[in-house]
């Protein structure tokens, strides 16, 4: 096959015969005229520093960058220091890191060294070349032919060296024979098979540290984070006493009841005390209190707290707490359909009396002193808990089953059809009312101390549901929807738990604030969520390819610095040089030839790849270009000219 070439000798188109081309230079002769040593491929030492910085600094930065924002930015869970005022929140999770920067922004920074790791792969196997070449370099001087490659062989190890993952690829289909390769019959070399191995696993290294990414990405979460800040003194009242001219009563002289001081009794009438607040609270519509309640080893204490509590202030206070304790009693009393107009009951100690005989979804309210009921309880209770029955004909709801008319029975036997219709009931209840201490955090009670109070504050809840007055209307709402309930003892429970809202609410217009005993400000925000293990994989993978790089290296640099056996300068150098493309398309195309001198090698010693190339000096170089041969048709050949 002819070569399309061009020289001094010829014209500039001119066909010439194939001539073999290397890229070896002979040691320095005299003659030469250039009195130079041979030195061989110099600068490798350059280009092993080189990858090795490219590997080892990229890998060390982008971890150092990682690590120095988490922890730069890394925030704590601090306890409260008011130990009554902590929460759960405020712990934190051992197994995470709280970073105050944006989720996105940090596992942008984590992805840097799983997008390097792949551009990095070509400076691994550049530095594992050198091994390689070392082997080939022994095997050539041993003429073992067992140890060196076939032509094909050859360009795989140059591609997996200076190729991508394809050649991997090309490998496979050669080593085991696929697509119409017979190479069974030609034993793939070991260092081949070191090649192929070589590009595997730093393919598969970039890949794991890609799956760290992965996972760190998918596991980081932006989340709030709240932080306390403790006040040494509290600065808002949130707790409730009774107000100074309550507090100073020493009740009516003129009558002979000792009458709490939130109700006047009138010879005609009954009158509440700063009512106007009292009804705003019942109304829920206070700027100023507010009724809550809460559930403690099952039973609802209601209290009297602030009506607008920030969101960000937790605090313990003072205030004060009612909590109503019902059961149905309508069968232990006897309650009776006896006719139209009666519906009596007649109880345990002096508690008697005919629900008919109030107007329908009104009440019958009576006070006692005892839990036996047999003593009647006066205006002034002396009591706490004190105690009362409350019967009642609520319309509200149909109790009867789908049955013909003669089967109409309650759905509970606590529950009694008077009969001209209606649902009615009797329950027997106590009221305790309670000093209270509690701790208000993230929205909500953690600790409630509660304490039997005295009769005064006893007798100063009890007044306001003096029977038929201030909480009438609201004791018949309660009863309609209590009466809504699937049972008759949840029934009284709920009736129970709004006695003791009416009874607080009423009392209200006579309280007033008390400064928080303790009180801390919350501030929360949001930061990313770090989980340990993701993290600490991904950067100990960038550290262990780091480590790789600066093994390879030292590997590297050892056998470049090294004498091959016999000869006076390194060859090892020579033949990593020659394991390139470059060197290969020099050995083709461009046998250099001194100025004025005839087409022939040049004697010039090369120190680098670019040496072999005549546009390395500038001189006009040859053009290479492709031509159908006649032979097969479809065959094509390599050719150059002179440009």
């Amino acid at each position: 096959m002819g070569l399309l070439r061009s020289g001094r000798a010829g014209g500039p188109n001119e066909k010439l015969p194939l001539t073999s081309t290397t890229s070896e230079a002979p040691s320095s002769d005299p003659s030469s005229g250039h009195g130079q040593a041979d030195q061989g491929i110099t600068g490798k030492v350059t280009d092993i520093l080189i990858a090795m910085s490219a590997i080892v600094l990229p890998m060390l930065i982008f971890s150092a960058i990682l690590l120095g924002f988490v922890f730069n930015r890394r925030v704590r869970h601090t306890p409260s220091e008011v130990a009554n005022l902590r929460f759960s929140q405020n712990e934190g999770d051992s197994s995470v890191y709280y970073v105050d920067m944006s989720a996105t922004t940090l596992v942008f920074i984590a992805s840097w060294s799983s997008s390097a790791a792949p551009l990095l792969g070509g400076f691994i196997m550049l530095l594992l070349s050198f091994p390689m070449a070392s082997r080939l370099l022994k095997g050539s001087d041993a003429n073992d032919a067992r140890r060196l490659p076939t032509p094909y062989q050859l360009s795989m190890l140059i591609g997996l060296i200076g190729g991508g993952v394809v050649w991997l690829w090309r490998y496979a289909t050669y080593a085991f024979g696929w697509f119409g390769w017979k190479s069974a019959q030609t034993k793939t070399i070991p260092l081949v098979k070191f090649g192929a191995m070589a590009r595997v696993l730093t393919f598969a290294f970039s890949i794991l540290i890609l799956a760290a990414d992965t996972w760190l990405h998918i596991a980081t979460k932006a989340v709030p984070f709240v932080q306390v800040q403790p006040r040494t003194t509290a600065a808002n009242e949130y707790g409730r006493g009774m107000y100074q001219p309550c507090a100073e009563y020493k009740g009516d002289p003129d009558r002979v009841t000792d009458s709490p001081c939130n109700v006047n009794y009138a010879a005609t009438n009954v009158f509440l005390i700063e009512s106007t607040e009292s009804y705003r609270t019942l109304s829920n519509i206070s700027s100023i209190n507010r009724v809550r309640q809460t559930t403690r080893h099952g039973r609802t204490y209601v209290y009297l707290g602030e009506a607008n509590i920030p969101s960000d202030v937790d605090f313990t206070a003072s205030t004060v707490a009612a909590m109503t304790q019902c059961r149905p009693v309508s069968r232990e009393c006897n309650l009776t359909a006896a006719f139209g107009a009666s519906t009596p009951f007649r109880c345990f100690g002096s508690y008697a009396g005919d629900v008919t005989a109030v107007e329908i979804n009104s009440d019958h309210l009576d006070y006692f002193d005892d839990q036996g009921a047999t003593v009647n309880g006066s205006v002034g209770v002396t009591t706490n808990p004190f105690f009362f029955g409350y019967s009642n004909i609520v319309d509200s709801v149909d109790i009867y089953t789908r049955r013909p008319v003669e089967y109409y029975i309650p759905l509970d036997p606590e529950m009694v059809v008077p009969v001209h219709g209606g649902l009615a009931f009797v329950i027997y209840c106590n009221t305790t009312v309670y000093d209270v201490q509690y701790s208000w955090v993230n929205g909500s009670v953690v600790l409630f101390d509660a304490t039997e109070s005295n009769t005064s504050m006893a007798k100063l809840v009890r007044g306001p549901m003096y029977p038929g007055y201030f909480a009438n209307n609201f004791l018949g709402e309660a009863a309609k929807v209590a009466a809504l309930s699937d049972t008759s003892q949840e029934l009284a429970d709920k009736f129970g738990t709004s006695y003791s809202q009416a009874a607080m609410a009423l009392s209200a217009g006579v309280f007033s604030g008390r400064r928080n005993v303790e009180e801390q400000v919350r501030s929360s925000f949001l930061v990313a969520r770090v989980p340990k293990p993701p993290l600490y994989v991904l950067v100990g993978l960038n550290l262990l390819y780091a480590a790789v790089g600066l093994v390879l290296g030292a590997i590297a640099l050892a056998l470049a610095a090294g004498r091959g056996q016999g000869q006076g300068r390194d060859r090892t150098k020579d033949i990593q040089a020659h394991l390139d493309f470059r060197a290969l398309t020099a050995q083709l195309f461009e046998p250099r030839a001194p100025s004025g001198a005839p087409f022939q090698l040049d004697p010039r010693p090369v120190s680098q790849i670019e040496d072999l190339f005549a546009e390395r000096d500038g001189v006009a170089s040859v053009r290479v270009g492709l031509h159908q041969t006649g032979a097969g048709g479809g065959r094509w050949a390599f050719g150059t000219m002179r440009s």
